[in-house]
């Protein structure tokens, strides 16, 4: 074939290629367009969940020795007529994943892991609470719960702020995970989680936390556990 009969095939091979390469360009962007506006609410939260790293909360299967929760037995209702105090042993839970720099980070702090509940069918105090390996992903954030913010695992257990000092305070719980360290143990999880989850550092406090849990990428592993027996705090 003559140099210039490649040439001109060459030049039309070209342009072919380049209008294909600007028609592609053109659909992906129609694509988003619609996505965002169509569903705006489900496209912004994929891309946000691509930016949010996992966060992993591990609840330990052995007691702390000789580390105990002063509690009472809880009813919702407030029809408790058990007005014993109980022993109940604390737990750790673990909270790891990586930081900016992709450095491995995990922090540990003391939990109530089960609680005394009152039976209204038989009018008995007993020990409750998640003792079976199991794990999963925490999805919703509760700004407004009573103490202090909190974490929705599934159905009616929850991860929140407990005593400061679970020996002196008398506390109840209904079988959530509470996390025990001074004033100030619930506020540096939250940071760190804020911290290993690479969110937008600009955005209000409030509005990372909220982000992090609709990412749904941060995972609570409860171990296996003995339920503790049931034991009156001066026995």
């Amino acid at each position: 074939m003559p140099e210039n009969g490649r040439s001109f095939i060459g030049g039309i091979t070209g342009k072919i290629l380049s209008s294909f390469i600007f028609i592609c360009y053109q659909l992906h962007f129609i694509f988003i367009q619609i996505m965002i506006h169509r569903w705006p609410c489900d496209f912004s939260l994929r891309i946000m969940n691509m930016a949010i790293r996992p966060v992993n909360l591990t609840v330990s299967g052995t007691a702390i020795s000789n580390e105990y929760a002063k509690t009472f037995s809880y009813h919702r209702d407030g029809k408790s007529q058990d007005k014993n105090l109980y022993r109940i042993p604390l737990y750790r839970m673990t909270i790891s994943g990586r930081d900016d720099a992709g450095n491995a980070v995990q922090h540990t702090v003391r939990v109530i892991r089960f609680g005394v509940g009152w039976s209204t069918q038989t009018n008995v105090s007993y020990v409750y609470g998640l003792a079976k390996l199991q794990s999963s992903y925490i999805r919703r954030w509760l700004p407004d719960y009573s103490v202090h913010s909190a974490r929705h695992v599934f159905k009616d257990y929850l991860i929140h702020d407990g005593a400061d000092n679970p020996v002196r305070e008398v506390y109840a719980t209904a079988g959530c995970i509470d996390v025990c360290d001074d004033p100030y143990g619930f506020d540096r999880v939250n940071s760190l989680i804020i911290r290993l989850s690479g969110v937008e550092k600009a955005l209000p406090r409030a509005r990372q936390l909220r982000d992090i849990a609709h990412a749904g990428r941060k995972k609570i592993t409860y171990e296996r556990a003995l339920r503790p027996a049931l034991r009156l705090w001066n026995a």
